[in-house]
């Protein structure tokens, strides 16, 4: 997972840098080339010392004894799971790397991206059970949308899923395949927008503005919730209370994030009013 982020981060942080974006441009390559060969040493700077690391682990295994082709076959599963996991997350944080103009918001940004599904789906539940009282918890447990994007919405649950399978002795090959196509659909996704991103979005926070919206609704209906258990009367007016103070605060540390500045807390009154919406 580390490992993912910082490939995604060392790769592409020159487009966080108008002076070198400049300079990757001016370049006679293709921006295609450019991109697939930062892709490619990205992947193989992990996927082969990984190779290496369970090859030497099997011969220093087989030199006092302990050999069996069982433990090939760990090693062969060991170096496909953990490089598909690698890839998941590599993909989404270098999306989060495209959709922001600086590091450490990029870095802010895989973050959040590798909990935003499950979280999503967990803030979906907890309203569920407080304002739908026909609700049955245990009936959706069952399966559903929900169930499934917060289970495989995120490379992290997503491998706990596939630790707990092979853990039970049931086959893994399915989730394997379909987290390999995902990573691979997301390096498009990431090739596609690699090709739209100006580079005027170098040295903002937010290479678009309708990423704030994702991040700061989900969040302060979390603070409603939050403020509706904490009490055991008036429920509803806390809630409300608790959206208004969550809305006024998250919306000021986005602004404050996004120009890097304190001074603009309340800048951008009319997004915080859709927001509030």
């Amino acid at each position: 997972v580390v490992a993912g982020l910082i490939c995604a981060v060392a790769g592409f942080e020159y487009l966080h840098s108008k002076k070198k974006l400049d300079c990757y441009h001016s370049l006679p390559v293709k921006r295609g080339q450019i991109y697939w060969q930062h892709v490619w040493a990205g992947l193989l700077s992990f996927i082969v010392p990984l190779i290496l690391a369970v090859f030497l682990a099997i011969c220093v295994g087989a030199s006092h004894g302990y050999f069996s082709f069982h433990f090939v076959k760990l090693g062969l599963l060991n170096i496909v799971g953990y490089s598909v996991l690698f890839l998941l997350v590599y993909g989404v944080s270098l999306l989060a790397m495209m959709l922001t103009g600086r590091v450490l918001v990029g870095i802010l940004g895989s973050c959040v991206l590798l909990v935003y599904m499950p979280a999503l789906m967990q803030m979906f539940k907890g309203y569920e059970s407080v304002f739908f009282k026909t609700c049955a918890a245990e009936y959706a447990k069952a399966g559903g949308i929900f169930k499934v994007l917060e289970n495989y919405g995120s490379p992290l649950s997503w491998w706990v899923n596939v630790a707990d399978r092979n853990r039970n002795g049931e086959s893994v090959l399915v989730l394997l395949i379909g987290g390999l196509t995902v990573g691979i659909l997301l390096l498009i996704l990431n090739y596609w927008i690699y090709h739209r991103r100006p580079t005027e979005a170098a040295g903002h926070s937010m290479a678009a503005r309708v990423i704030q919206y994702f991040i700061e609704i989900p969040l302060v209906l979390i603070m409603g919730l939050i403020g509706h258990e904490m009490v055991i009367k008036h429920q509803n007016i806390w809630w409300v209370i608790s959206m208004v103070v969550g809305l006024v605060i998250i919306h000021g540390v986005i602004e404050v994030i996004y120009y890097a500045d304190f001074r603009k807390f309340f800048r951008h009154l009319g997004h915080l009013g859709i927001s509030a919406v």
